[in-house]
Formats: C-alpha cells, structure tokens, sequence
C-alpha cells in the first residue's frame, strides 16, 4: 500500500491529492500578490492537514495487519510544515 495505490483499501490515491495541493503552493510562491500570499497561507494549512490525515490513515492498522511506516510517510509530514513556515515568511515589496 502506497500513497499513489492504496491497493484492496478504499482509501483513494491520496498521494496524488497531496502532489497537486503541493505544486499549487509552490506556484503560489511565485505570484507576487499579497493576496495571493494570503491565500497561500490557507492552502499550505490544507497541505498539512491532508498530510497529517494520510499518517493517521496510511499508517492504521487494519484487521489485524499493520503497514510498517516508510520514511516518505514522515517526510510529506515534515515537508509540509515547511511550506506552512515559508508562507508566513514571504519576500512582498512594500509602497
């Protein structure tokens, strides 16, 4: 079970959802608007939650069977509370 097939589950591909809320950030880093930043700040806080709800479902026992927890599972973890860091600390000139 990964998070691109979740095999016999019914879990989706939640790593897909995951790549595409994280491309979106990163092109929202780009747009020089503060609204945009703004916006951002929201999406990266989604980015987090979604990977914190593929922990807490990718890595669940079910039936008897635990999964063992690969590195990527922590890394998605850690990287989006990166990109929840780097949306408070946006590079705006000011009039």
């Amino acid at each position: 079970m990964t998070g691109w097939d979740a095999g016999a589950t019914n879990f989706g591909q939640s790593g897909k959802f995951l790549l595409y809320i994280g491309i979106l950030a990163i092109v929202f880093f780009a747009i020089p608007s503060i609204n945009v930043k703004r916006f951002n700040m929201a999406w990266a806080a989604l980015l987090v939650a979604w990977s914190f709800r593929n922990y807490l479902v990718l890595s669940a026992c079910a039936m008897g069977e635990c999964p063992q927890k690969q590195w990527a599972l922590y890394a998605c973890i850690i990287l989006s509370f990166g990109i929840l860091i780097m949306t408070f600390l946006p590079k705006l000139k000011t009039k």
